[in-house]
Protein backbone atom coordinates (compact mmCIF):
# COMPACT_ATOMS: atom_id res chain seq x y z
CA UNK A 1 0.00 0.00 0.00
CA UNK A 2 1.40 3.37 -0.96
CA UNK A 3 1.81 6.19 1.56
CA UNK A 4 -0.04 9.52 1.32
CA UNK A 5 3.25 11.37 0.74
CA UNK A 6 4.05 9.16 -2.27
CA UNK A 7 0.57 9.67 -3.72
CA UNK A 8 0.99 13.42 -3.22
CA UNK A 9 4.39 13.29 -4.93
CA UNK A 10 2.83 11.70 -8.02
CA UNK A 11 -0.19 14.03 -7.98
CA UNK A 12 1.18 16.69 -10.28
CA UNK A 13 -0.94 19.75 -11.08
CA UNK A 14 -2.07 20.24 -14.68
CA UNK A 15 0.93 21.23 -16.75
CA UNK A 16 0.57 24.23 -19.05
CA UNK A 17 1.41 23.09 -22.56
CA UNK A 18 2.27 24.92 -25.77
CA UNK A 19 -0.27 22.72 -27.56
CA UNK A 20 2.26 21.51 -30.13
CA UNK A 21 2.39 17.76 -30.52
CA UNK A 22 5.99 16.55 -30.72
CA UNK A 23 8.10 13.62 -29.64
CA UNK A 24 11.42 14.29 -27.98
CA UNK A 25 14.17 11.75 -28.57
CA UNK A 26 14.90 10.17 -25.18
CA UNK A 27 17.86 8.00 -26.19
CA UNK A 28 20.83 9.69 -24.48
CA UNK A 29 22.95 9.92 -27.65
CA UNK A 30 20.14 11.26 -29.86
CA UNK A 31 18.98 13.73 -27.20
CA UNK A 32 22.53 14.99 -26.70
CA UNK A 33 22.77 15.56 -30.48
CA UNK A 34 19.40 17.40 -30.39
CA UNK A 35 20.69 19.68 -27.61
CA UNK A 36 23.95 20.32 -29.46
CA UNK A 37 22.00 21.33 -32.58
CA UNK A 38 19.97 24.05 -30.83
CA UNK A 39 20.36 27.35 -32.75
CA UNK A 40 21.88 29.26 -29.84
CA UNK A 41 22.45 32.34 -32.01
CA UNK A 42 18.67 32.81 -31.99
CA UNK A 43 17.55 32.86 -28.30
CA UNK A 44 13.83 33.19 -29.12
CA UNK A 45 13.88 30.03 -31.25
CA UNK A 46 15.88 28.15 -28.60
CA UNK A 47 13.38 29.13 -25.94
CA UNK A 48 10.47 27.93 -28.06
CA UNK A 49 12.16 24.62 -28.85
CA UNK A 50 13.01 24.03 -25.20
CA UNK A 51 9.43 24.77 -24.12
CA UNK A 52 8.16 22.26 -26.68
CA UNK A 53 10.78 19.73 -25.53
CA UNK A 54 9.73 19.97 -21.89
CA UNK A 55 6.07 19.67 -22.89
CA UNK A 56 6.85 16.58 -24.96
CA UNK A 57 8.88 15.04 -22.16
CA UNK A 58 6.05 15.59 -19.67
CA UNK A 59 3.58 13.89 -22.03
CA UNK A 60 5.72 10.82 -22.73
CA UNK A 61 5.57 7.61 -20.70
CA UNK A 62 9.11 6.92 -19.57
CA UNK A 63 10.92 5.05 -16.84
CA UNK A 64 12.13 7.16 -13.96
CA UNK A 65 15.75 6.71 -14.99
CA UNK A 66 15.16 7.70 -18.62
CA UNK A 67 13.19 10.79 -17.55
CA UNK A 68 15.92 11.80 -15.08
CA UNK A 69 18.68 11.38 -17.69
CA UNK A 70 16.73 13.42 -20.26
CA UNK A 71 16.17 16.23 -17.77
CA UNK A 72 19.87 16.28 -16.90
CA UNK A 73 20.67 16.84 -20.59
CA UNK A 74 18.04 19.58 -20.97
CA UNK A 75 18.81 21.35 -17.71
CA UNK A 76 21.90 23.27 -18.85
CA UNK A 77 20.40 24.77 -22.05
CA UNK A 78 17.24 25.66 -20.09
CA UNK A 79 19.44 27.50 -17.57
CA UNK A 80 21.01 29.44 -20.47
CA UNK A 81 17.55 30.34 -21.79
CA UNK A 82 16.47 31.53 -18.35
CA UNK A 83 19.59 33.68 -18.06
CA UNK A 84 18.76 35.33 -21.40
CA UNK A 85 15.20 35.98 -20.26
CA UNK A 86 16.47 37.48 -17.00
CA UNK A 87 18.37 40.06 -19.00
CA UNK A 88 15.00 41.54 -19.96
CA UNK A 89 13.64 42.11 -16.45
CA UNK A 90 16.51 42.09 -13.95
CA UNK A 91 17.41 45.71 -13.17
CA UNK A 92 14.36 47.04 -15.03
CA UNK A 93 12.19 49.90 -13.82
CA UNK A 94 8.85 49.02 -12.27
CA UNK A 95 6.08 48.60 -13.14
CA UNK A 96 7.28 46.36 -15.94
CA UNK A 97 5.86 46.66 -19.46
CA UNK A 98 3.91 43.60 -20.68
CA UNK A 99 6.82 42.19 -22.72
CA UNK A 100 9.11 42.08 -19.68
CA UNK A 101 6.36 40.59 -17.53
CA UNK A 102 6.05 37.80 -20.11
CA UNK A 103 9.81 37.24 -20.02
CA UNK A 104 9.70 36.84 -16.24
CA UNK A 105 6.74 34.47 -16.48
CA UNK A 106 8.52 32.41 -19.13
CA UNK A 107 11.59 32.11 -16.89
CA UNK A 108 9.37 31.04 -13.99
CA UNK A 109 7.56 28.46 -16.15
CA UNK A 110 10.87 26.93 -17.25
CA UNK A 111 11.78 26.32 -13.61
CA UNK A 112 8.32 24.93 -12.80
CA UNK A 113 8.51 22.56 -15.79
CA UNK A 114 11.92 21.26 -14.67
CA UNK A 115 10.67 20.91 -11.08
CA UNK A 116 7.59 18.94 -12.16
CA UNK A 117 9.75 16.74 -14.39
CA UNK A 118 12.29 15.87 -11.70
CA UNK A 119 9.46 15.29 -9.21
CA UNK A 120 7.84 12.79 -11.59
CA UNK A 121 11.21 11.16 -12.23
CA UNK A 122 11.73 10.70 -8.47
CA UNK A 123 8.30 9.09 -8.16
CA UNK A 124 8.88 6.79 -11.14
CA UNK A 125 12.30 5.75 -9.82
CA UNK A 126 10.62 4.29 -6.73
CA UNK A 127 8.91 0.93 -6.42
CA UNK A 128 5.11 0.76 -6.86
CA UNK A 129 4.77 1.00 -3.08
CA UNK A 130 6.74 4.26 -3.00
CA UNK A 131 10.10 2.99 -1.71
CA UNK A 132 13.45 3.97 -3.24
CA UNK A 133 14.87 0.78 -4.77
CA UNK A 134 18.13 -0.77 -3.65
CA UNK A 135 21.14 1.21 -4.88
CA UNK A 136 18.93 3.93 -6.37
CA UNK A 137 18.34 6.00 -3.24
CA UNK A 138 21.03 8.48 -4.29
CA UNK A 139 19.37 9.08 -7.66
CA UNK A 140 15.96 9.51 -6.01
CA UNK A 141 17.49 12.03 -3.59
CA UNK A 142 19.16 13.90 -6.46
CA UNK A 143 15.89 14.07 -8.41
CA UNK A 144 14.06 15.38 -5.33
CA UNK A 145 16.81 17.92 -4.69
CA UNK A 146 16.69 19.12 -8.30
CA UNK A 147 12.90 19.46 -8.07
CA UNK A 148 13.08 21.48 -4.82
CA UNK A 149 15.84 23.69 -6.28
CA UNK A 150 13.71 24.55 -9.31
CA UNK A 151 10.55 25.11 -7.27
CA UNK A 152 12.58 27.57 -5.18
CA UNK A 153 14.01 29.19 -8.30
CA UNK A 154 10.48 29.60 -9.71
CA UNK A 155 9.43 31.34 -6.50
CA UNK A 156 12.51 33.56 -6.74
CA UNK A 157 11.58 34.65 -10.26
CA UNK A 158 8.08 35.64 -9.07
CA UNK A 159 9.58 37.58 -6.16
CA UNK A 160 12.02 39.38 -8.47
CA UNK A 161 9.14 40.95 -10.37
CA UNK A 162 6.89 41.33 -7.30
CA UNK A 163 4.17 39.00 -8.55
CA UNK A 164 2.34 36.04 -7.05
CA UNK A 165 4.07 32.71 -7.82
CA UNK A 166 2.64 30.21 -10.25
CA UNK A 167 0.06 27.93 -8.57
CA UNK A 168 1.55 24.65 -7.42
CA UNK A 169 5.07 25.92 -6.74
CA UNK A 170 4.83 25.97 -2.95
CA UNK A 171 2.81 22.77 -2.81
CA UNK A 172 5.35 20.98 -5.02
CA UNK A 173 8.18 22.11 -2.78
CA UNK A 174 6.37 20.94 0.37
CA UNK A 175 5.46 17.57 -1.12
CA UNK A 176 8.95 16.79 -2.42
CA UNK A 177 10.43 17.48 0.99
CA UNK A 178 7.73 15.54 2.83
CA UNK A 179 8.45 12.48 0.70
CA UNK A 180 12.20 12.89 1.21
CA UNK A 181 11.73 12.97 4.99
CA UNK A 182 9.48 9.90 4.91
CA UNK A 183 12.15 7.99 2.95
CA UNK A 184 14.92 9.09 5.34
CA UNK A 185 16.57 11.22 2.63
CA UNK A 186 16.22 14.65 4.26
CA UNK A 187 19.81 14.63 5.54
CA UNK A 188 21.16 13.23 2.26
CA UNK A 189 23.75 15.52 0.63
CA UNK A 190 23.63 15.92 -3.11
CA UNK A 191 25.86 17.63 -5.67
CA UNK A 192 24.35 20.29 -7.87
CA UNK A 193 26.75 21.77 -10.47
CA UNK A 194 24.11 24.28 -11.56
CA UNK A 195 23.66 25.60 -8.02
CA UNK A 196 27.40 25.35 -7.41
CA UNK A 197 27.11 23.66 -4.02
CA UNK A 198 26.63 20.48 -2.04
CA UNK A 199 23.54 20.64 0.15
CA UNK A 200 21.24 18.36 2.04
CA UNK A 201 17.62 18.15 0.94
CA UNK A 202 16.63 19.67 4.29
CA UNK A 203 18.91 22.67 3.64
CA UNK A 204 17.52 23.21 0.11
CA UNK A 205 14.00 23.26 1.53
CA UNK A 206 14.80 25.44 4.56
CA UNK A 207 16.68 27.97 2.42
CA UNK A 208 13.53 28.69 0.41
CA UNK A 209 11.48 28.95 3.61
CA UNK A 210 13.97 31.42 5.09
CA UNK A 211 14.11 33.51 1.93
CA UNK A 212 10.31 33.79 2.04
CA UNK A 213 10.33 34.77 5.71
CA UNK A 214 12.75 37.60 4.92
CA UNK A 215 9.89 39.18 2.93
CA UNK A 216 11.43 39.46 -0.57
CA UNK A 217 8.53 41.65 -1.77
CA UNK A 218 9.96 44.37 0.49
CA UNK A 219 13.40 44.40 -1.19
CA UNK A 220 15.02 45.33 -4.47
CA UNK A 221 16.26 42.66 -6.85
CA UNK A 222 19.85 43.22 -5.73
CA UNK A 223 18.82 42.93 -2.09
CA UNK A 224 16.97 39.71 -2.83
CA UNK A 225 20.28 38.19 -3.93
CA UNK A 226 21.67 38.97 -0.46
CA UNK A 227 18.54 37.48 1.13
CA UNK A 228 19.14 34.24 -0.76
CA UNK A 229 22.79 34.21 0.31
CA UNK A 230 21.69 34.63 3.93
CA UNK A 231 19.02 31.95 3.56
CA UNK A 232 21.36 29.38 2.01
CA UNK A 233 24.10 30.08 4.55
CA UNK A 234 21.77 29.78 7.55
CA UNK A 235 19.51 26.96 6.31
CA UNK A 236 21.64 24.26 8.05
CA UNK A 237 21.39 26.29 11.30
CA UNK A 238 17.59 26.59 11.17
CA UNK A 239 16.16 23.11 11.81
CA UNK A 240 12.60 21.95 11.35
CA UNK A 241 10.60 20.42 14.16
CA UNK A 242 7.11 19.11 14.71
CA UNK A 243 6.32 21.47 17.57
CA UNK A 244 5.97 25.24 17.70
CA UNK A 245 7.78 27.33 20.28
CA UNK A 246 8.95 30.87 21.02
CA UNK A 247 11.79 30.66 18.49
CA UNK A 248 10.06 28.40 15.98
CA UNK A 249 8.30 31.27 14.31
CA UNK A 250 7.61 29.82 10.89
CA UNK A 251 4.69 27.41 10.58
CA UNK A 252 4.57 25.32 7.41
CA UNK A 253 1.40 23.57 6.31
CA UNK A 254 2.64 20.79 3.99
CA UNK A 255 -0.79 20.44 2.39
CA UNK A 256 -1.03 24.10 1.39
CA UNK A 257 0.15 25.94 -1.70
CA UNK A 258 1.62 28.83 0.26
CA UNK A 259 4.80 29.71 2.09
CA UNK A 260 5.58 29.67 5.80
CA UNK A 261 3.18 31.42 8.13
CA UNK A 262 3.67 33.08 11.47
CA UNK A 263 2.45 31.85 14.82
CA UNK A 264 2.72 28.94 17.23
CA UNK A 265 -0.34 26.93 16.22
CA UNK A 266 -1.04 25.12 13.01
CA UNK A 267 -2.94 22.19 11.51
CA UNK A 268 -2.11 18.56 12.18
CA UNK A 269 1.12 17.66 10.42
CA UNK A 270 2.43 21.22 10.44
CA UNK A 271 6.18 21.77 10.74
CA UNK A 272 7.98 24.67 12.41
CA UNK A 273 11.21 26.38 11.43
CA UNK A 274 13.53 27.55 14.18
CA UNK A 275 15.00 30.90 13.08
CA UNK A 276 16.64 31.76 16.43
CA UNK A 277 20.25 31.39 15.19
CA UNK A 278 19.74 33.75 12.26
CA UNK A 279 17.89 36.27 14.42
CA UNK A 280 20.61 36.17 17.09
CA UNK A 281 23.40 36.72 14.57
CA UNK A 282 21.56 39.63 12.96
CA UNK A 283 20.98 41.23 16.36
CA UNK A 284 24.70 40.85 17.18
CA UNK A 285 25.84 42.27 13.81
CA UNK A 286 23.58 45.30 14.17
CA UNK A 287 24.69 45.93 17.74
CA UNK A 288 28.43 45.59 17.12
CA UNK A 289 28.88 46.36 13.43
CA UNK A 290 29.51 49.62 11.61
CA UNK A 291 27.17 51.73 9.55
CA UNK A 292 27.95 50.20 6.16
CA UNK A 293 28.81 46.56 5.43
CA UNK A 294 28.13 44.03 8.18
CA UNK A 295 29.40 40.45 8.33
CA UNK A 296 27.57 37.35 9.48
CA UNK A 297 29.22 33.94 9.82
CA UNK A 298 26.91 31.00 10.43
CA UNK A 299 29.72 28.43 10.27
CA UNK A 300 33.47 28.21 9.88
CA UNK A 301 34.61 29.66 6.56
CA UNK A 302 31.15 30.91 5.57
CA UNK A 303 30.67 34.70 5.57
CA UNK A 304 27.76 36.76 4.27
CA UNK A 305 28.08 40.53 3.92
CA UNK A 306 25.09 42.84 4.01
CA UNK A 307 24.20 46.48 4.44
CA UNK A 308 22.76 47.68 7.72
CA UNK A 309 19.46 48.78 6.21
CA UNK A 310 18.84 45.34 4.72
CA UNK A 311 19.61 43.55 7.98
CA UNK A 312 17.32 45.90 9.88
CA UNK A 313 14.55 45.03 7.45
CA UNK A 314 15.20 41.29 7.84
CA UNK A 315 15.28 41.74 11.62
CA UNK A 316 11.88 43.40 11.43
CA UNK A 317 10.50 40.62 9.23
CA UNK A 318 11.77 37.85 11.52
CA UNK A 319 11.28 39.63 14.83
CA UNK A 320 9.41 42.82 15.46
CA UNK A 321 6.77 42.30 12.77
CA UNK A 322 6.12 38.77 14.00
CA UNK A 323 4.05 40.05 16.91
CA UNK A 324 1.91 42.13 14.56
CA UNK A 325 1.41 39.26 12.09
CA UNK A 326 0.56 36.81 14.87
CA UNK A 327 -2.24 39.04 16.11
CA UNK A 328 -5.75 38.42 14.95
CA UNK A 329 -6.39 40.36 11.77
CA UNK A 330 -9.69 42.04 11.10
CA UNK A 331 -11.34 41.62 7.70
CA UNK A 332 -11.40 44.64 5.41
CA UNK A 333 -13.78 45.42 2.61
CA UNK A 334 -13.97 49.16 3.17
CA UNK A 335 -12.28 51.90 1.15
CA UNK A 336 -9.85 54.56 2.38
CA UNK A 337 -8.38 57.59 0.64
CA UNK A 338 -4.62 57.34 0.20
CA UNK A 339 -1.97 59.89 -0.72
CA UNK A 340 1.55 58.76 -1.55
CA UNK A 341 4.74 60.66 -0.77
CA UNK A 342 5.88 63.25 1.77
CA UNK A 343 5.13 66.26 -0.44
CA UNK A 344 1.53 65.28 -1.13
CA UNK A 345 0.78 64.22 2.45
CA UNK A 346 2.31 67.42 3.85
CA UNK A 347 0.18 69.42 1.43
CA UNK A 348 -3.04 67.84 2.66
CA UNK A 349 -2.06 68.01 6.34
CA UNK A 350 -1.22 71.71 5.91
CA UNK A 351 -4.75 72.52 4.74
CA UNK A 352 -3.81 72.31 1.04
CA UNK A 353 -0.99 74.80 1.30
CA UNK A 354 2.21 74.31 -0.64
CA UNK A 355 5.34 74.31 1.48
CA UNK A 356 6.45 77.88 0.75
CA UNK A 357 3.06 79.23 1.79
CA UNK A 358 3.06 76.98 4.84
CA UNK A 359 6.47 78.28 6.01
CA UNK A 360 5.53 81.88 5.40
CA UNK A 361 2.28 81.64 7.31
CA UNK A 362 3.84 79.62 10.14
CA UNK A 363 6.44 82.37 10.67
CA UNK A 364 3.72 84.98 10.63
CA UNK A 365 1.54 82.93 12.99
CA UNK A 366 -1.14 82.67 10.32
CA UNK A 367 -1.68 78.93 9.93
CA UNK A 368 -5.45 78.79 9.61
CA UNK A 369 -8.00 76.74 7.74
CA UNK A 370 -8.34 79.05 4.77
CA UNK A 371 -11.18 79.60 2.34
CA UNK A 372 -11.76 76.54 0.15
CA UNK A 373 -11.62 78.60 -3.04
CA UNK A 374 -8.03 79.53 -2.23
CA UNK A 375 -6.96 75.90 -1.93
CA UNK A 376 -7.23 75.25 -5.62
CA UNK A 377 -4.64 77.94 -6.29
CA UNK A 378 -2.23 77.17 -3.46
CA UNK A 379 -0.96 73.70 -4.27
CA UNK A 380 0.35 74.02 -7.82
CA UNK A 381 1.27 70.56 -9.10
CA UNK A 382 -0.03 68.97 -5.91
CA UNK A 383 -3.62 69.93 -6.70
CA UNK A 384 -3.45 67.43 -9.57
CA UNK A 385 -2.60 64.54 -7.20
CA UNK A 386 -5.93 63.71 -5.58
CA UNK A 387 -6.21 60.87 -3.04
CA UNK A 388 -6.23 57.36 -4.52
CA UNK A 389 -9.16 55.08 -3.57
CA UNK A 390 -7.65 52.21 -1.59
CA UNK A 391 -9.36 48.89 -0.87
CA UNK A 392 -8.56 47.54 2.62
CA UNK A 393 -8.09 43.76 2.41
CA UNK A 394 -7.48 43.25 6.13
CA UNK A 395 -5.89 45.08 9.05
CA UNK A 396 -4.31 44.75 12.48
CA UNK A 397 -3.25 47.18 15.17
CA UNK A 398 0.04 47.67 13.35
CA UNK A 399 -1.07 48.21 9.80
CA UNK A 400 -3.09 47.41 6.72
CA UNK A 401 -2.99 45.08 3.75
CA UNK A 402 -4.45 47.05 0.86
CA UNK A 403 -5.05 46.92 -2.88
CA UNK A 404 -4.73 49.73 -5.41
CA UNK A 405 -5.89 49.95 -8.98
CA UNK A 406 -3.36 50.18 -11.79
CA UNK A 407 -3.47 54.00 -11.68
CA UNK A 408 -1.35 53.96 -8.50
CA UNK A 409 1.48 51.91 -10.02
CA UNK A 410 3.66 54.83 -11.03
CA UNK A 411 3.85 56.25 -7.51
CA UNK A 412 3.74 53.25 -5.17
CA UNK A 413 7.10 51.83 -4.14
CA UNK A 414 8.55 50.06 -1.14
CA UNK A 415 9.70 52.52 1.53
CA UNK A 416 7.39 55.30 0.37
CA UNK A 417 5.38 57.32 2.86
CA UNK A 418 1.58 57.15 2.65
CA UNK A 419 -1.34 58.88 4.30
CA UNK A 420 -4.66 57.09 4.87
CA UNK A 421 -7.96 58.75 5.66
CA UNK A 422 -11.68 58.09 5.59
CA UNK A 423 -13.18 59.25 2.30
CA UNK A 424 -15.74 62.03 1.95
CA UNK A 425 -14.61 63.77 5.15
CA UNK A 426 -14.39 67.58 5.00
CA UNK A 427 -10.77 68.68 4.82
CA UNK A 428 -11.00 70.72 8.00
CA UNK A 429 -12.21 67.63 9.89
CA UNK A 430 -10.07 64.97 8.21
CA UNK A 431 -7.37 63.09 10.14
CA UNK A 432 -4.60 61.34 8.20
CA UNK A 433 -2.92 58.17 9.44
CA UNK A 434 0.74 57.91 8.45
CA UNK A 435 2.37 54.68 7.28
CA UNK A 436 5.24 53.21 5.27
CA UNK A 437 4.85 50.80 2.35
CA UNK A 438 6.72 47.69 3.50
CA UNK A 439 6.06 45.38 0.52
CA UNK A 440 4.41 45.40 -2.89
CA UNK A 441 3.05 42.73 -5.19
CA UNK A 442 1.69 43.19 -8.72
CA UNK A 443 -1.43 41.10 -9.34
CA UNK A 444 -2.59 39.52 -12.59
CA UNK A 445 -5.59 41.88 -12.88
CA UNK A 446 -3.30 44.92 -12.94
CA UNK A 447 -3.89 45.91 -9.31
CA UNK A 448 -1.23 46.15 -6.62
CA UNK A 449 -1.31 44.53 -3.19
CA UNK A 450 0.71 46.26 -0.49
CA UNK A 451 1.53 45.97 3.18
CA UNK A 452 1.50 49.26 5.08
CA UNK A 453 3.06 49.58 8.52
CA UNK A 454 1.29 52.21 10.60
CA UNK A 455 3.54 54.88 12.13
CA UNK A 456 0.91 57.22 13.56
CA UNK A 457 -2.85 57.47 13.66
CA UNK A 458 -2.65 61.27 13.57
CA UNK A 459 -0.03 63.70 12.33
CA UNK A 460 0.53 67.39 11.65
CA UNK A 461 2.50 69.22 8.98
CA UNK A 462 5.61 71.00 10.28
CA UNK A 463 8.82 72.48 8.94
CA UNK A 464 12.25 71.72 10.42
CA UNK A 465 15.21 74.07 10.09
CA UNK A 466 18.66 73.40 11.50
CA UNK A 467 20.29 76.29 13.41
CA UNK A 468 24.05 76.55 13.61
CA UNK A 469 24.35 80.05 15.14
CA UNK A 470 26.56 81.35 12.31
CA UNK A 471 23.84 83.05 10.31
CA UNK A 472 23.97 80.57 7.42
CA UNK A 473 21.12 78.38 8.60
CA UNK A 474 19.64 76.18 5.93
CA UNK A 475 16.05 76.65 4.71
CA UNK A 476 13.37 74.60 6.45
CA UNK A 477 12.42 71.17 5.19
CA UNK A 478 9.09 69.38 5.05
CA UNK A 479 8.44 67.14 8.03
CA UNK A 480 5.59 65.55 9.94
CA UNK A 481 4.94 65.66 13.67
CA UNK A 482 3.65 62.19 14.58
CA UNK A 483 1.26 61.91 17.49
CA UNK A 484 2.31 58.97 19.69
CA UNK A 485 0.92 55.50 19.20
CA UNK A 486 -0.13 53.54 22.28
CA UNK A 487 2.74 53.11 24.72
CA UNK A 488 5.05 55.63 23.05
CA UNK A 489 6.46 58.75 24.67
CA UNK A 490 8.16 61.88 23.43
CA UNK A 491 7.66 63.96 20.31
CA UNK A 492 8.57 62.34 16.99
CA UNK A 493 9.31 64.06 13.68
CA UNK A 494 9.56 62.37 10.29
CA UNK A 495 11.78 63.99 7.66
CA UNK A 496 13.40 63.09 4.35
CA UNK A 497 16.76 64.60 5.33
CA UNK A 498 19.22 62.43 7.30
CA UNK A 499 21.71 63.80 9.80
CA UNK A 500 21.02 67.53 9.57
CA UNK A 501 19.06 67.78 12.81
CA UNK A 502 20.79 65.10 14.88
CA UNK A 503 21.77 66.59 18.23
CA UNK A 504 21.70 70.20 17.07
CA UNK A 505 19.30 72.99 17.84
CA UNK A 506 16.46 73.26 15.38
CA UNK A 507 13.53 75.51 14.67
CA UNK A 508 10.14 73.84 14.37
CA UNK A 509 7.60 75.70 12.25
CA UNK A 510 4.11 74.56 13.07
CA UNK A 511 0.57 75.74 13.60
CA UNK A 512 -0.81 76.66 16.99
CA UNK A 513 -2.74 74.07 19.03
CA UNK A 514 -0.55 71.35 17.49
CA UNK A 515 -0.75 69.09 20.50
CA UNK A 516 -4.49 68.65 20.08
CA UNK A 517 -5.08 69.37 23.78
CA UNK A 518 -6.03 73.03 23.37
CA UNK A 519 -2.74 74.45 24.64
CA UNK A 520 -1.31 77.21 22.46
CA UNK A 521 2.33 76.69 21.54
CA UNK A 522 4.70 78.92 19.62
CA UNK A 523 4.54 78.79 15.85
CA UNK A 524 8.35 78.83 15.68
CA UNK A 525 9.96 77.07 18.64
CA UNK A 526 13.50 75.84 19.23
CA UNK A 527 14.53 72.48 20.61
CA UNK A 528 17.06 69.68 20.18
CA UNK A 529 16.22 66.43 18.47
CA UNK A 530 18.07 63.14 18.40
CA UNK A 531 18.18 60.65 15.53
CA UNK A 532 15.93 57.71 16.37
CA UNK A 533 16.16 55.81 13.10
CA UNK A 534 17.50 56.29 9.58
CA UNK A 535 15.37 54.17 7.27
CA UNK A 536 17.01 55.48 4.10
CA UNK A 537 13.89 56.94 2.52
CA UNK A 538 12.71 58.69 5.69
CA UNK A 539 14.41 59.65 8.92
CA UNK A 540 12.81 59.67 12.35
CA UNK A 541 13.87 62.21 15.00
CA UNK A 542 12.55 62.60 18.49
CA UNK A 543 12.94 64.12 21.92
CA UNK A 544 12.86 60.68 23.56
CA UNK A 545 14.75 57.59 22.44
CA UNK A 546 11.93 55.45 23.80
CA UNK A 547 9.81 56.45 20.80
CA UNK A 548 11.88 54.45 18.30
CA UNK A 549 9.87 51.27 18.25
CA UNK A 550 7.33 51.62 15.47
CA UNK A 551 9.70 52.86 12.75
CA UNK A 552 12.68 50.61 13.36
Amino acid sequence: MTSPSYRHLRDLPPIESSGKASVLPTDARRLAAWVAALPRANPAVVQEQLRDALDALAAQRLSGGARFDALELLRSPVAEAVAQLEGQFVGATFPLPPAKVRAAQDAERFHVALAHGYRLAAADLCTPTGKPPMLRGGTVATALGRAMHHYGAALAKAWQVYRAPQPGSWQGLHRCHAFAVECGLGSKTIDDPLAGSRQTLDAIYCATLLASLCNPYAHSQAEQEVLWALARAYAPQCPLSGEGGPDALAMIDPESDCGPGIGGGGPDGAAYLDTSRLRADIDHALAHGGESRLRLSPSHGVVVQSGRKLLESVQRSLGQAVAARAEGRLPGGHVLDCVIGMSVLHYYLAGRLDFDAFVRQAREGQIQMVDRAAWTHAGGELTRLPPVPTQVLDQSLHGYRVAWGSDAQARARVGELVGLSLPDEPDDERDWMVGIIRWLRYEEDGSISAGIELLARRAHAVGLRGLNGRGDDRPPLRALALLPLDGETGARYLSQEPGEFDGGEIEILRPSRLDGAGEDILNASRTRLGLLHNGGDYVLYGTSASARESFS
